[in-house]
């Protein structure tokens, strides 16, 4: 089996996949950006993988259930063992701050998500990436506020009632968004190039 997919990789070699791009797809798995399908598909045409991991983390890897419900634990595990934690966090909050900026995410859930992205920092880096106004503060004041999905539920008059908290903050959550996420860019950009 292991010959048969290494086989198959090489076939499919003509994927550039470098250690950038392994480390791209483990940080895009890890914060739930594509499906175990896809995960899986990804792991049989990337020549990189083997000699990423090692061969017996590789074998470890193709050998898991990917039908099993807590297969993502497992791989989740395997995969923070090659991933830099910190490094994974600023990825993953630039990630959704970028989004945030360009208007991709309408406010509600963007403080939502913050929140989340917040408290989960407090537990893997200790120090979260973004500030607690960014990250608690706004949510607490939008938490009454129904998301994009949820406006089915109510009137009119009704949804526009509840969305008036969104209006008061937008400018100042966007502003706050856009600043955090320039510090962020240039701290990254700073340690790229070895800049204290």
């Amino acid at each position: 089996m292991v010959q048969s997919l290494r086989e198959n990789r090489r076939a499919v070699s003509h994927h550039m996949n470098s250690k950038e791009e392994v480390k791209l797809k483990f940080h895009q798995f890890l914060d739930n950006q594509i499906s175990i399908n896809e995960f899986e598909s990804w792991i049989y045409i990337t020549p990189a993988l083997e000699s990423y991991l090692g061969n017996d983390h590789y074998i470890d890897l193709i050998s898991y259930n990917f039908k099993n419900k807590y297969v993502k634990n497992d791989i989740d595990d395997l995969i923070r063992k090659f991933v830099d934690i910190h490094q994974f966090e600023i990825w993953r909050t630039i990630n959704l701050l970028s989004q945030i900026d360009a208007h991709k995410v309408e406010i509600v859930l963007a403080s939502r998500n913050l929140r989340k992205l917040y408290k989960s920092q407090e537990i893997s880096i200790e120090q979260p990436l973004i500030s607690i106004g960014l990250g608690i503060g706004f949510e607490s004041e939008l938490d009454s506020c129904p998301i994009e999905s949820e406006y089915h539920q109510w009137n009119k008059e009704q949804l526009k009632e509840q969305l008036e908290p969104v209006e008061w903050y937008k400018k100042d959550f966007l502003k706050t968004v856009k600043k955090e996420l320039d510090t962020l860019l240039k701290k990254k950009k700073d340690d790229s190039q070895g800049v204290k």
